[in-house]
């Protein structure tokens, strides 16, 4: 059984992937789309920016070795600009240390390359069913948050 045919499954989420190597970015792309979720992809920390404030995410998927800006700085920019968004940050150059630097940046979880697509599905699933997902939200975006309004979630374009 697949982390998608789990009965528990939290359901379509929108993913934004990044990472500099276009053939893994579609790939992974591939394997969120075919798991249901809505999955984009985006080759640098700077285009992530922008479409995370342009679009709301659930989780962004994330290298963190990338030219210029690394993943590291984006998953500290994420968790400024609107931390109820799930990060995953998956990398080649895996070490105790980078997974240790990241999850204390805010990364929900860490994946080191190669991965299973089961593990990456699993690793999205779970921080989506954390989650309270603006897409899935009936009543659709609350306005951005603040301190007094930080337990609603927020989506870009919203007052």
């Amino acid at each position: 059984m697949t982390a998608t045919e789990d009965s528990t499954s939290p359901g379509a989420g929108r993913v934004l992937v990044v990472d500099d190597d276009e053939g893994l970015a579609r790939f992974i792309v591939e394997v969120l789309t075919d798991a249901g979720h809505h999955a984009e992809a985006v080759s640098s920390a700077a285009l992530a920016r922008r479409r995370v404030e342009a679009t709301g995410y659930d989780v962004v998927v994330t290298d963190l070795r990338m030219p210029g800006e690394s993943g590291l700085d984006l998953i500290a920019w994420l968790r400024r600009y609107d931390p109820r968004i799930a990060v995953l940050a998956v990398t080649a150059y895996g070490s105790l240390e980078t997974a240790v630097q990241a999850m204390r940046l805010g990364a929900a979880d860490y994946i080191p390359k190669p991965f299973e697509p089961s593990a990456l599905l699993l690793a999205v699933d779970k921080s989506l069913r954390a989650a309270a997902p603006c897409a899935r939200r009936s009543s659709g975006c609350a306005p951005r948050p603040t301190s007094a309004t930080a337990s609603t979630r927020w989506c870009p374009g919203a007052p």
